[in-house]
């Protein structure tokens, strides 16, 4: 699903920068002359597009304005690649899983890598919640391995996912990932223990407790 209703509104824009974007809005009333007009407001704009809210509202011209065609999916990475490569997109949700699905559905893993190399680990994280809240596993799975490197926090998102999906050999995978990089923490095993109730798997969900419990024994031996 490209685009979210539940997602929250997009940040008001400064006056000045509502004024000359809504001006190019009301003059792109002929799809002619739409591209040539977003062109040169765009250069007008250039050293601004790095804030998120300037690429917000230049997204929502394709998106919902008078710019969008058949294919907004091409129109979105089209803009992105031209005038917005980075700009931390994912500052804003909704612009950023606009652009992110995009990426994804178009299997431009490319786009997907710049962005995970620039926005932060907080929003790598909310993006692979929601992947997995939409049950598009392997998306999320695509967005976690496009991030430059991996972290308990992100093995942990993944896990979460895999449970939204209630997918728990998924889990298991990770689960083996996370303690092969040494990156299981107690929360990844709490999340995998959950994963074992959701679907009934009691002796899964004694093993994963008694690793755990054995794991504190150490630690606090030590």
């Amino acid at each position: 699903m490209l685009f979210r209703s539940d997602l929250p509104p997009l940040p008001p824009l400064p006056y000045e920068l509502r004024e000359r974007l809504g001006a190019l809005e009301a003059s792109c009333t002929q799809r002619s002359r739409a591209d040539s007009l977003l062109e040169a407001q765009i250069d007008r704009l250039r050293h601004e597009l790095s804030s998120a809210e300037v690429a917000a509202a230049v997204i929502r011209l394709v998106v919902d304005g008078p710019l969008r065609g058949d294919d907004v999916e091409g129109a979105v990475l089209d803009l992105y690649e031209k005038h917005l490569v980075g700009a931390n997109v994912l500052v804003d949700q909704r612009m950023g899983q606009i652009v992110i699905e995009s990426a994804l559905n178009r299997c431009r893993m490319d786009i997907v890598a710049q962005l995970m190399t620039i926005s932060e680990g907080s929003q790598h994280h909310a993006l692979l919640k929601s992947l997995g809240s939409q049950n598009r596993l392997g998306h999320a799975r695509d967005v976690f391995n496009a991030c430059p490197e991996p972290t308990a926090s992100l093995y942990n998102a993944l896990l979460e996912a895999c449970n939204a999906c209630r997918d728990v050999r998924a889990a298991e995978g990770v689960m083996e990932e996370a303690m092969s990089a040494g990156l299981a923490d107690v929360v990844t095993y709490n999340t995998m223990v959950k994963a074992y109730l959701q679907c009934g798997d009691l002796n899964g969900c004694t093993e994963t407790l008694e690793i755990t419990d054995r794991k504190s024994t150490r630690l606090n031996s030590s």
